[in-house]
Protein backbone atom coordinates (compact mmCIF):
# COMPACT_ATOMS: atom_id res chain seq x y z
CA UNK A 1 0.00 0.00 0.00
CA UNK A 2 2.72 2.76 0.85
CA UNK A 3 4.51 1.87 -2.90
CA UNK A 4 0.54 2.85 -4.16
CA UNK A 5 0.39 6.02 -2.09
CA UNK A 6 4.06 7.02 -2.76
CA UNK A 7 3.25 7.20 -6.53
CA UNK A 8 2.21 4.32 -8.62
CA UNK A 9 -0.52 1.51 -8.74
CA UNK A 10 0.62 -1.89 -8.94
CA UNK A 11 -1.30 -5.05 -9.20
CA UNK A 12 -0.09 -7.03 -5.54
CA UNK A 13 -2.22 -6.05 -2.50
CA UNK A 14 -0.40 -6.89 0.50
CA UNK A 15 0.24 -4.88 3.66
CA UNK A 16 3.72 -4.68 5.13
CA UNK A 17 3.24 -3.01 8.13
CA UNK A 18 5.93 -2.41 11.67
CA UNK A 19 4.12 -2.70 14.75
CA UNK A 20 7.29 -1.93 17.80
CA UNK A 21 7.02 -3.29 21.27
CA UNK A 22 4.68 -6.26 20.50
CA UNK A 23 6.54 -9.18 22.18
CA UNK A 24 5.01 -8.89 25.79
CA UNK A 25 1.47 -7.79 24.21
CA UNK A 26 0.85 -10.18 21.34
CA UNK A 27 -2.05 -11.70 22.89
CA UNK A 28 -3.53 -8.54 23.17
CA UNK A 29 -2.27 -7.51 19.78
CA UNK A 30 -3.78 -10.39 17.96
CA UNK A 31 -7.12 -10.60 19.95
CA UNK A 32 -7.76 -6.65 18.94
CA UNK A 33 -6.52 -7.76 15.08
CA UNK A 34 -9.64 -10.36 15.32
CA UNK A 35 -11.82 -7.95 16.19
CA UNK A 36 -11.25 -6.17 12.77
CA UNK A 37 -11.63 -9.92 11.37
CA UNK A 38 -8.00 -10.03 10.90
CA UNK A 39 -6.41 -13.52 11.57
CA UNK A 40 -3.09 -15.44 11.38
CA UNK A 41 -1.99 -17.21 8.56
CA UNK A 42 -0.32 -20.37 9.26
CA UNK A 43 -1.21 -22.58 12.11
CA UNK A 44 1.93 -21.77 14.24
CA UNK A 45 1.40 -18.06 14.07
CA UNK A 46 2.91 -16.83 17.01
CA UNK A 47 5.75 -19.44 17.44
CA UNK A 48 6.79 -18.44 13.83
CA UNK A 49 6.33 -14.62 14.58
CA UNK A 50 8.58 -15.24 17.88
CA UNK A 51 11.69 -17.44 15.65
CA UNK A 52 10.86 -14.92 12.74
CA UNK A 53 10.07 -11.17 14.13
CA UNK A 54 6.68 -11.03 11.50
CA UNK A 55 3.41 -12.11 12.10
CA UNK A 56 2.01 -13.72 8.99
CA UNK A 57 -1.68 -12.65 8.67
CA UNK A 58 -4.59 -11.82 6.45
CA UNK A 59 -8.19 -9.78 6.22
CA UNK A 60 -11.66 -12.01 5.43
CA UNK A 61 -10.85 -10.56 2.18
CA UNK A 62 -7.92 -12.53 1.78
CA UNK A 63 -5.52 -9.68 1.74
CA UNK A 64 -2.13 -10.63 3.04
CA UNK A 65 -0.62 -8.43 6.08
CA UNK A 66 2.88 -9.06 7.08
CA UNK A 67 2.99 -7.25 10.38
CA UNK A 68 7.26 -6.87 11.40
CA UNK A 69 7.64 -7.45 15.08
CA UNK A 70 10.28 -4.14 14.75
CA UNK A 71 13.21 -4.21 17.37
CA UNK A 72 16.36 -2.57 14.92
CA UNK A 73 16.88 0.92 14.73
CA UNK A 74 16.05 1.59 11.11
CA UNK A 75 12.70 -0.32 12.13
CA UNK A 76 12.28 2.21 15.16
CA UNK A 77 13.34 4.95 13.09
CA UNK A 78 11.01 4.29 10.22
CA UNK A 79 8.42 4.36 12.09
CA UNK A 80 9.67 7.98 13.63
CA UNK A 81 10.15 9.47 10.14
CA UNK A 82 6.85 8.36 8.59
CA UNK A 83 4.55 11.07 8.44
CA UNK A 84 1.09 10.70 9.54
CA UNK A 85 -1.51 11.09 6.08
CA UNK A 86 -5.24 10.53 5.94
CA UNK A 87 -6.31 7.55 4.28
CA UNK A 88 -10.29 7.93 4.73
CA UNK A 89 -12.11 10.19 6.80
CA UNK A 90 -11.96 7.72 9.76
CA UNK A 91 -8.26 6.43 8.86
CA UNK A 92 -4.83 8.07 9.19
CA UNK A 93 -1.70 5.97 9.56
CA UNK A 94 1.89 6.59 9.63
CA UNK A 95 3.35 5.63 5.86
CA UNK A 96 6.73 5.08 5.25
CA UNK A 97 9.08 7.84 3.58
CA UNK A 98 10.03 6.32 0.01
CA UNK A 99 13.52 6.40 1.21
CA UNK A 100 13.00 3.86 3.98
CA UNK A 101 10.92 1.84 1.32
CA UNK A 102 13.37 2.10 -0.72
CA UNK A 103 15.71 0.18 1.58
CA UNK A 104 13.24 -2.40 2.49
CA UNK A 105 12.89 -3.14 -0.94
CA UNK A 106 16.48 -3.32 -1.42
CA UNK A 107 16.79 -5.58 1.50
CA UNK A 108 14.15 -7.90 0.09
CA UNK A 109 15.45 -8.11 -4.16
CA UNK A 110 12.42 -10.26 -5.45
CA UNK A 111 11.64 -9.23 -8.77
CA UNK A 112 8.16 -7.27 -7.55
CA UNK A 113 10.98 -5.18 -4.97
CA UNK A 114 13.31 -4.46 -8.00
CA UNK A 115 10.16 -3.30 -10.09
CA UNK A 116 9.07 -1.09 -6.81
CA UNK A 117 12.28 0.46 -6.80
CA UNK A 118 12.69 1.19 -10.27
CA UNK A 119 9.11 2.89 -10.35
CA UNK A 120 9.81 5.07 -7.23
CA UNK A 121 13.04 6.18 -8.90
CA UNK A 122 11.31 7.57 -11.19
CA UNK A 123 8.98 8.85 -9.72
CA UNK A 124 11.41 10.17 -6.85
CA UNK A 125 14.38 11.01 -8.47
CA UNK A 126 15.82 13.50 -6.02
CA UNK A 127 15.93 10.84 -3.11
CA UNK A 128 19.13 10.58 -1.49
CA UNK A 129 20.88 7.22 -3.21
CA UNK A 130 24.37 7.01 -1.47
CA UNK A 131 22.57 7.68 2.04
CA UNK A 132 19.78 4.57 0.77
CA UNK A 133 22.86 2.80 -0.27
CA UNK A 134 25.01 2.81 2.94
CA UNK A 135 21.91 1.29 4.77
CA UNK A 136 21.87 -1.00 2.47
CA UNK A 137 24.81 -1.78 2.67
CA UNK A 138 24.78 -2.21 6.97
CA UNK A 139 21.70 -4.83 6.58
CA UNK A 140 24.13 -6.29 3.58
CA UNK A 141 27.00 -7.02 6.11
CA UNK A 142 25.10 -8.39 8.74
CA UNK A 143 22.90 -10.81 6.77
CA UNK A 144 26.81 -11.28 4.47
CA UNK A 145 25.25 -10.88 1.64
CA UNK A 146 27.71 -8.36 -0.27
CA UNK A 147 25.65 -9.21 -3.89
CA UNK A 148 22.77 -7.15 -2.17
CA UNK A 149 25.15 -4.02 -1.56
CA UNK A 150 25.70 -4.70 -5.82
CA UNK A 151 22.33 -5.14 -6.99
CA UNK A 152 21.83 -1.97 -4.50
CA UNK A 153 24.09 0.01 -6.42
CA UNK A 154 22.96 -1.73 -9.41
CA UNK A 155 19.19 -0.31 -9.07
CA UNK A 156 20.11 2.99 -7.56
CA UNK A 157 22.19 3.66 -10.79
CA UNK A 158 25.46 4.55 -8.68
CA UNK A 159 29.06 4.22 -10.31
CA UNK A 160 31.15 1.50 -8.67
Amino acid sequence: MAVILRGYDRFTMDLDAIVLDADDRLTELLAALANQGITLRIADGIPFAKRNRILLLQTPDGIEIDLSMGVLPFEQMTVERAPVERLSDQLSARIARVEDLLVMKLIALRDRDKDDVKRLLELHPDVDREAILATVSEFAEALESPETTEEGRRLLKLDA
